[in-house]
Parts: structure tokens; C-alpha cells; sequence
């Protein structure tokens, strides 16, 4: 059974509690690091009567986050798109060639939090990166945090990350924003639309599992980039109607590890698309990381977050055929601009 310890006595205690072993070999860090810490699950009960968009209560009962690295390090906030979670370091971590020891994000350094975005269960709520933004800023309080020295996320956590410093200006000095806007775009809108009613069409008719497989489906199509189609399949189309994009298409769709239901998942896709930041109110210094062959946020809308932010720093290209996915594809491209972010985060 996990140790825990409260570290709170009062009516909202947080529980701490060790986390699955998630170590992973890092060379000669190890050596370095013969105590490195494990990575903690921490559980703050979410606030008491949190009210949603249309009025509804949100029904989690906790905000769930993990810690990587030293309690006493200064602390980052990492996110990324829907389908991931507090889990950032370590073997089962989805950003573990960016966030651990000697990383880009360096655990020597800086504590690394993950968060999971509500709703945690399968339920379909109407939300937006505004009650995500709330409950990081109730998490925080909590966690005796007034101020993050930056936030490193990408896709629709790069969303809540602007809506958070809009939010609360002065509760973060730098974002770091990975192939994110301040918007979502036309087209991205017009997909995810198409998707959430493929998965409502199963949910009606009892296969919500199937039809949320097709959705990812769609979803993996156009979060990558067309070279890397072009360069990887040929796509001639067989006689059972199909082709080996085809296939490759229903075999991710299928070994996709499996982090949420279809009612949460539908919950998820429509908060990205009732993103809507006013870039003038965030305060933070502001680098920003785009890819080219991104289909889902469009170049047009970071330029007008670019014109419209404050304290904009830096512009990076990211060039890859993965498109939406290079964040996660491209580590040795990406590793070292957000290196450089997080020195600069240090000399504030």
C-alpha cells in the first residue's frame, strides 16, 4: 500500500502519496543522483460547490497532480493536449524525453508539476479552459504557491496556460506556449465538430467505445502532417477499400493508450473550442513555439496572439513533417528551446 502524508491539518487536507515506481535510466545521471526523489501524486480536494459554465457542479471530488522532482525546487506547471496527464517523467511519463533529471526541463532545478484535467470521470460537462484555469489557481493556494515562475504547455494545455495567466497576471512570470493560440481555429473547430458527433452517434446507439476509435481516427489524420503521409505510405487503395494509410490510421486509433471515456473525452474536445483569451491581460513574458505543418492551430491566429500579447519574447519555428504532433515527436529539436526558456525562467 502507498504511504501518504497530509500535509495539511485544516478542513482541505492534501494527500500526498507515492506515485507508481516510474524509474527510468538516465545514464550518467543516475550516478549523479543516487536519491532522486520518486515522483508524488497529490490530491486537493477541489473546492466546495465549483460551478461549471451553465451552472452545473463540477462533481470531481479531488484535483489531481504529480510531482516530479524535490518538493523544495522551484515549481513549473507542464500540460499537453487532452489525452495527457499528470504524468510528465519516468517510464509511463508521455514527456520523459523533455521533463527528468539532467532533462530539458532539469528536475535538478525545478519541480514539475502534471495535472489531470477535470472532469476526471466519464461524464459529459460543459467547461472551458476558464474552470481549468480556476482550478489550477485553487490547486496552487493550496499548495502555498503564489506565483509560478513559468509554465511550459502545448496544445490544449498551452490553451489553459493563456486563459491561467489572463486569468491571474500575476501568478505566472513566463509561458512557454507549444503549438497553441489563443483561439481555436476555423478548421480545427469544424474536425473536432465532426468528431464529438460521431462519438455522440455511438454513445445513442450503445457503441460510445467504437465510435470514440473512429474519432481518433479523424484525430490522428489531421493532427499530423501530410509530408509525413506522403514520405511513410503509399496509399493505393485495395480491394477491401483500403489502403495502408488506411490501416495505419485504425491501427493507432486502436493501440492508443486508453486515458478517458467517450463522455469525457466529449467533455475535453468541446473545452478546447470554447477557448477564448484576451491576450492584452496576461502579463507573463511570452515565448512561443509553432510548427509549419501544423493543421490544427493555425499560423494566422499566433501571429495575432504575437500582436496582441504585452511582453511577447521569442518566436520559435519547430520544422517537422509531424505537424500538431511534433511537441511529441521532435525532443531533440524541441529540448533545446525549451532549455533556453527555462534558463531565462531562472534569471528572473
Amino acid at each position: 500500500m502507498s504511504q501518504h502524508t497530509a500535509l495539511r491539518a485544516d478542513e482541505e487536507t492534501i494527500i500526498e502519496l507515492d506515485a507508481r515506481p516510474t524509474h527510468e535510466s538516465f545514464g550518467d545521471v543516475d550516478a549523479l543522483m543516487p536519491s532522486a526523489p520518486e515522483p508524488k501524486d497529490i490530491y486537493i480536494q477541489a473546492p466546495l460547490g465549483f460551478r461549471l459554465e451553465n451552472g452545473d457542479l463540477l462533481n470531481d471530488r479531488h484535483i489531481r497532480l504529480r510531482r516530479h522532482g524535490r518538493r523544495t525546487a522551484p515549481p513549473v506547471l507542464v500540460m499537453g493536449g487532452i489525452a495527457h496527464d499528470r504524468r510528465l517523467a519516468g517510464a509511463d511519463g508521455w514527456w520523459s524525453q523533455i521533463v527528468g533529471w539532467g532533462g530539458a526541463i532539469d528536475l535538478n532545478r525545478n519541480c514539475a508539476l502534471g495535472l489531470d484535467f477535470a472532469p476526471l470521470a466519464d461524464e459529459e460537462v460543459v467547461l472551458s479552459p476558464k474552470a481549468q484555469a480556476r482550478l489550477i489557481a485553487h490547486a496552487l493556494d493550496r499548495l502555498d504557491i503564489e506565483c509560478l515562475p513559468a509554465i511550459v504547455a502545448a496544445s490544449y494545455g498551452a490553451m489553459v496556460a493563456l486563459t491561467f495567466a489572463a486569468q491571474y497576471p500575476s501568478r505566472v512570470q513566463r509561458l512557454c506556449i507549444i503549438q497553441g493560440a489563443h483561439r481555436p481555429s476555423t478548421m480545427a473547430l469544424a474536425w473536432r465538430g465532426v468528431q464529438r458527433r460521431v462519438v455522440q452517434f455511438g454513445l445513442a446507439h450503445n457503441d460510445g467505445e467504437r465510435a470514440l476509435e473512429l474519432a481518433r481516427q479523424l484525430g490522428h489524420a489531421n493532427h499530423r502532417g501530410a509530408a509525413e503521409f506522403c514520405e511513410r505510405f503509399n496509399c493505393i487503395v485495395g480491394q477491401d477499400g483500403a489502403s495502408d494509410l488506411d490501416r495505419h490510421l485504425i491501427a493507432q486509433a486502436r493501440h492508443t493508450e486508453e486515458t478517458m471515456g467517450p463522455r469525457r473525452w466529449l467533455s475535453l474536445s468541446a473545452s478546447l473550442d470554447r477557448a477564448m483569451v484576451a491576450p492584452e491581460l496576461i502579463k507573463a513574458r511570452t515565448t512561443i513555439i509553432a510548427c509549419p505543418t501544423d493543421q490544427v492551430v493555425a499560423f494566422s491566429d499566433i501571429q495575432e496572439l504575437i500582436t496582441r500579447l504585452r511582453h511577447f519574447t521569442a518566436l520559435h519555428m519547430l520544422a517537422s513533417i509531424h505537424g500538431h504532433d511534433a511537441f511529441l515527436e521532435e525532443p531533440d529539436r524541441l529540448g533545446p528551446i525549451i532549455e533556453a526558456f527555462m534558463a531565462g525562467a531562472r534569471d528572473v
